[in-house]
């Protein structure tokens, strides 16, 4: 299974990215929403040289919850932001 959100991003939608996941970050303070972050950098230094992902920092944390997220309802993004699942579902 491939999830239509891990193509290679544009910086606006990746920029966008990277801010829900630092307001995340705010609200719940936590390894797991640090990696998170780590992981929206990654994805916009990607979307900088054209590319799906670029492991500039570690997201160990991140890619677990992708690797879950994918099993359980196909989309590497959380319920809670858009996301081809929300997509599929509306």
């Amino acid at each position: 299974m491939y999830c239509t959100c891990h193509g290679i991003l544009p910086v606006k939608v990746a920029v966008s990215h990277l801010v829900d996941e630092m307001l995340e970050l705010a609200r719940t303070p936590n390894r797991s929403e640090l990696s998170d972050v780590a992981y929206s950098i990654n994805r916009l230094a990607g979307a900088l040289l054209k590319r799906e992902v670029v492991g500039i920092l570690p997201a160990t944390n991140h890619v677990a919850k992708i690797n879950l997220r994918m099993s359980t309802y196909g989309c590497i993004r959380s319920r809670s932001h858009r996301s081809c699942y929300t997509e599929r579902s509306q």
